[in-house]
């Protein structure tokens, strides 16, 4: 099994770089691969070298579990580098973000104006379809038996794009 812990930071509403909050990411099931963020993730370190030029997915498996978890050895070179970044290195900011979510779904071709919450409702729609509701609380970072989901449930369609 491979978990991360994220530190994000840049948020919408946060003052100063040194402000961040770490969630926990998990692996999907196989079935759910284009919907893992974790996965999603991994595979850009994996294209970017982030653990060593031409590591593997088979490369990651094999590093030896220790009691609770296994340590994976991130190349020197992209210590500090954030994931999002621009072409220059520099973190890609919240607003930026957005916009470039905002320019995708229109070159997509989409009628209605793509945004992050967007990402994050169609997320909880494919979340509904394929977990339990207590696996689908966690991922979306709701606490237990809350009743938040419904917000982001699609009422009128849960078509995938």
């Amino acid at each position: 099994m491979i978990a991360a812990n994220i530190n994000l930071k840049y948020q919408k509403g946060q003052t100063t770089s040194d402000e961040q909050k770490t969630i926990t990411l998990r692996l999907l099931p196989t079935v759910m691969a284009t919907q893992d963020s974790l996965r999603l993730l991994v595979t850009l370190a994996l294209v970017d070298g982030v653990f060593g030029p031409g590591a593997t997915w088979a490369d990651l498996i094999a590093v030896e579990p220790g009691a609770h978890s296994r340590k994976l050895r991130q190349s020197d070179a992209f210590i500090g580098v954030p994931v999002f970044r621009s072409a220059s290195g520099q973190p890609l900011r919240c607003a930026k973000l957005g916009q470039n979510i905002v320019g995708l779904g229109r070159l997509a071709g989409f009628e209605h104006r793509a945004t992050p919450y967007s990402l994050r409702r169609g997320y909880a729609n494919v979340l509904y379809a394929n977990i339990s509701a207590e696996d689908r609380r966690f991922l979306m970072g709701h606490k237990t038996n809350s009743d938040i989901y419904s917000h982001y449930h699609s009422a009128i369609s849960a078509v995938s794009v």
